[in-house]
């Protein structure tokens, strides 16, 4: 759904609204169930309450390896999108115009590769995960049994809002013995991005490398700005390509 209104000849507003979706691929669904290992070093939250207690290097709930399924997942649901814009165009003087766009993205039921196996055996938030956990149905001492594997396949898992305003000025300078000029300036600035974490809150990543291996970095603002000239057949532009600091992660 998309709206426009022009109340005079050198401005403008528009909108729009929209939903989107993205299938899962056929890999994603039915790539067949394989067996793996966790990386060393996990513990069991139930069997191994205090990896670093009396007796926990005895146990052999405690510091260890757990098999894992890694495979397609035939119950995946598409990934979902809802997506806002609202701005305008101004044209003040013949061969000039200035545009912004604020933009709302909403993206839901991201499909990703297994829940980390770190988050599903963290005390805080096992009990959310407890799903994923497969246990031997009995045992000596009684329940709860010792891990059989953990499931790592497929899964939808979280939702990321993105914000921020896309800004456009343009400048046409009239035709001279010297050539045309003309001016540019693109941007987007970032007002946020935030990425749903695994206890349900959601946290920031502009202008910070710490969802960089997933996502990449967002910086706070990036542009390209160019400056071109015009002469007959003749044509050079000096362009620049920015984007503000961010945080890395040491």
């Amino acid at each position: 759904v998309s709206l426009r209104w022009q109340p005079s000849p050198n401005l403008l507003f528009r909108g729009s609204w929209g939903t989107g979706f993205l299938a899962p691929t056929l890999y994603q669904l039915w790539n067949p169930s394989t067996p793996g290992l966790s990386q060393a070093g996990q513990s069991d939250p139930l069997r191994c309450p205090d990896p670093n207690g009396p007796g926990a290097g005895n146990n052999p709930d405690c510091s260890t390896q757990f098999t894992v399924t890694f495979g397609g997942n035939p119950d995946l649901q598409p990934e979902k999108s809802n997506q806002t814009t609202i701005g305008g165009v101004w044209e003040p003087v013949l061969g000039v115009s200035v545009a912004a766009d604020w933009f709302y993205l909403d993206l839901k039921n991201l499909v990703s590769n297994g829940v980390p196996i770190a988050t599903i055996l963290d005390p805080a938030t096992y009990a959310t995960y407890a799903n994923l956990v497969t246990r031997q149905a009995t045992c000596a001492g009684g329940q709860p049994c010792p891990i059989t594997a953990i499931d790592q396949r497929f899964v939808n898992l979280g939702e990321v809002k993105i914000q921020g305003i896309d800004v456009d000025a343009r400048y046409t300078s009239p035709v001279t013995a010297y050539g045309r000029f003309r001016a540019l300036l693109t941007g987007t600035y970032y007002i946020s991005y935030e990425v749903q974490q695994p206890d349900g809150s959601f946290a920031g990543f502009v202008s910070n490398a710490f969802q960089a291996p997933a996502t990449g970095i967002t910086p706070r603002w990036k542009s390209y700005a160019a400056l071109t000239w015009d002469l007959g057949p003749w044509t050079a532009t000096l362009g620049n390509n920015y984007q503000s600091s961010y945080i890395d992660v040491h």
